[in-house]
Order: C-alpha cells, then structure tokens, then sequence
C-alpha cells in the first residue's frame, strides 16, 4: 500500500513540476513578443528607413541618444551695407569681426573690417577709417593677437591666377609676368590698435619658387593660436601646405620630416584649437577621415593624431570655438556639438530641427561663451548671412517678464542656458 501511495505521490509531484515549468516558460515568451513590439525602432541616420529592424546591442532610439542639451532662439543679423559680402568672421573679447569686400565706383575691390559686441541686435562700427583703412586693402583673411590686435594676410593681385576659371589654360596663361609682379604681392601685415602699420614680411620669400616648373603659388588663410603663433596655409601646384612661423618670421621645421611645409590632403579642414594650436580634419587617400593637433614646440611643427569622436563622419564640419574650457566643436546633419576634451564624450548643444535650420547651408560656425553660436548661412541669392543662437531664456524669466531694474550699461548681460526638459 505504501509502495502504491508514495508511487501516485511521485507522480503528482513529477505533474506538477511540469507544470509549472511549461507555464512559466509560456509566460516569459509571451512577455518577450509584448515588449519587442512596445519598442520603437531605431533610427540610425537621416537617411535610414523607419522599418529597419532594430539591433539587438541597441538599447535606445537614436533620437532619444542625440536630444539637444539647450533649447534656442535664432535671430538674423542686419549687416551693414559697406561690408559688402562676408569674407571672414572672427571673435575677440565679447566682440565679432566681419571682413567684407565691395567694388567700388571703379568696380575695384575694397577689403573694409567691421566690428560689433555680440548681441541678438548688434550695433556695427567700421574698426579703421581713413589713411588706416587705406592700409587694409587686399585683406584677404584676418587673426586677432592676444592683445586684440589684427595681423592681416595681404594680396593685392588675389585673382592673379583664376583658379576658379574653368577655362584656365594654364600653357596660355602669362607666368613671366605672373612670377614678375604678382607672386611678390603676397605679405602678413601687423596694426597697431589705431589701424596703423607696426610691422610688414613679404612671404613670397618663405617657399622656393621654381619657374621651370611653372609653381603657382597663393597664400589662402592665416590663424595665430594664444602663443600668437602664426599659422598659414597656401596652394603651391595645386597641392595644399601648411606652415608656422617662429619668433623671427622663420619657417618652423616639420618634426619628423625636417622640412618646412606640412602638405595636407586635398579635403581638409582647419581651426583654432582650444588648447592652443590647430586642429586638422582630413580626408585620407583611403577615405578615412583624420583628426590630427598641430602645435609649435621648441621651434618645430608638431603633428599629433587624435582619435574624433564617434559621431564625427566624412560628412562633419569642424566649428570654431571661442570658449576656453572647449577643446573643439563640430557639426553634422543633427546639430552642433561640443567637446570639453579629448577623452570626453561630445555633448549636442543644439538641434538643426529644433532651431528650424538647415545644415547643407551653414557654411561655418563658431562657438561663443555662454551658449552662443554665431554661423553664417548661405542664402537664395547664394550670398552668406550672419545669424546667432543664443539659449532661451528661463522659466522665471517667462513668468515674470524683464526686470524693473535696468541693467548697468557697462556691464555685459549673459544669456542664461537653460537646459532642455522633456517629460
């Protein structure tokens, strides 16, 4: 009797041990399908189906990855009609500098530099006039010194060679005069804080001219980091070249390569770097991109690789940036994006689709403290507008309206970042 009951009791339990692991299993599989389908799929880039299924490894949207840290408002420049079209926009002090050329009544072209304190509605000033604005003619690219200074690149004859002339015959083209009077026209001009000359240096000089091989030569930038180390860049032969100069006005030799220029590939970007120094973004022969800091030390011209932030593809713009604690900037074709260092995960400041703006036609943007960007937009007529975003204001501030009491007029007012919350 005893060996029958303790064989039901074994199979009662055998049952009901199976019974549970059937249900439980059931119940997991069923709560597996359930939450798969509350998932919404992941979108990896602007161009990506929305039906794409989603990666296992991915455990949130990619628009929930990439929210914006500020919401902003962006407000349209009005430029003065003098500055003519926006050449170069540069940064100093809480200040913005606009190089612009027009044509005169005898249709030649004016270089003329105006400058206005950062604001939604900024009031701008021509910085020289007169005998001074006179010495600023042929500016093609501009650098603040760290005492607020203006070291100018210098062409007179900048069209000398029609680059962009699709039917530049380069046999036809009259190179004994070209070598005779407009390869020497190329110099760096230092001012004085009144617009007069300080200094000159004649930079076609710097590099080895060659007539048997017809080089052709045109200096395209200048920058001075906050060792006021001066930087350049210049087209020899069609191939792009970079350069420092020392204390002397002397070619700092490449570290490495014991030459003087450092060539660049043919798809590059350059800024200012944070952290003193520039900042490379190039396009590799295998179409890799490559994010390289060059620095002078100890007279020579220092390359050091970076390794970019993960967000950043061939298709990135590097943004300038004028804050300090930012090692650099970039843009994509979400928003503008900030990198405090190196080793830090870059932070999305602004949204292009929050902002209502549309990156295919920003042509640069840089980075100002207290949240701001200031970027230059192409418009319909194909002519570059200035615009700036500044963060919106706080909640308080929208309940209460502005204060009863007027803010001293010598005293600069920062706009308050005010993060993005989402409910």
């Amino acid at each position: 009797m005893y060996g029958n009951r303790n064989c039901r009791v074994c199979t009662l339990v055998l049952g009901a041990v199976l019974c549970v692991t059937g249900c439980t299993g059931a119940d997991h599989s069923n709560t597996s399908k359930q939450a798969a389908t509350e998932l919404p799929p992941l979108i990896t880039s602007a161009d990506s189906d929305e039906s794409e299924a989603v990666s296992k490894n991915d455990t949130k949207p990619q628009e929930e990855a990439d929210l914006p840290a500020f919401q902003g408002k962006v407000t349209q420049w009005k430029l003065p009609e003098e500055l003519g079209s926006v050449q170069v926009i540069r940064y100093y002090d809480g200040c913005v500098y606009l190089l612009g050329q027009y044509q005169n009544e005898n249709e030649l072209t004016k270089s003329v530099l105006f400058r206005a304190a950062v604001q939604p509605e900024p009031q701008f000033s021509q910085l020289f006039s007169g005998d001074a604005a006179e010495n600023m003619q042929g500016m093609v690219d501009f650098t603040i010194l760290s005492d607020g200074t203006i070291c100018g690149l210098i062409c007179e004859n900048s069209t000398a060679v029609p680059y962009d002339d699709p039917d530049f015959d380069p046999n036809e083209f009259d190179w004994e005069s070209y070598y005779e009077n407009y390869s020497t026209q190329y110099r760096l001009v230092w001012y004085n804080a009144d617009g007069t000359v300080s200094r000159k240096m004649g930079l076609s000089a710097l590099l080895d001219m060659d007539e048997s091989t017809k080089q052709t030569l045109v200096y395209t930038s200048v920058r001075s980091d906050a060792s006021d180390r001066v930087y350049l860049t210049a087209t020899v032969d069609e191939k792009d070249y970079l350069m420092a100069l020392d204390g002397n006005g002397n070619l700092c030799a490449v570290q490495g390569v014991n030459e003087n220029t450092l060539q660049l590939t043919p798809v590059y970007q350059w800024v200012c770097s944070g952290e003193s120094g520039m900042l490379l973004w190039e396009k590799q022969a295998d179409n890799a991109m490559c994010l390289s800091h060059v620095i002078v030390t100890d007279g020579a011209l220092w390359r050091t690789p970076i390794t970019a932030a993960p967000q950043m593809t061939e298709k990135t713009m590097l943004a300038e940036s004028a804050e300090k604690e930012v090692c650099y900037c970039f843009w994509d074709t979400l928003g503008i994006y900030q990198v405090a260092d190196k080793n830090t995960e870059p932070i999305l400041l602004y949204s292009w689709k929050e902002l209502g703006v549309s990156p295919e036609d920003i042509d640069r943007a840089l980075l100002l403290p207290a949240q701001q960007v200031l970027f230059a937009v192409y418009s319909a007529q194909g002519a570059l507008s200035v615009q700036l975003i500044t963060p919106s204001e706080t909640e308080s501030e929208k309940q209460t309206g502005t204060s009863d009491t007027a803010p001293d007029p010598g005293t600069e007012t920062v706009p308050v970042a005010t993060p993005v919350n989402f409910s």
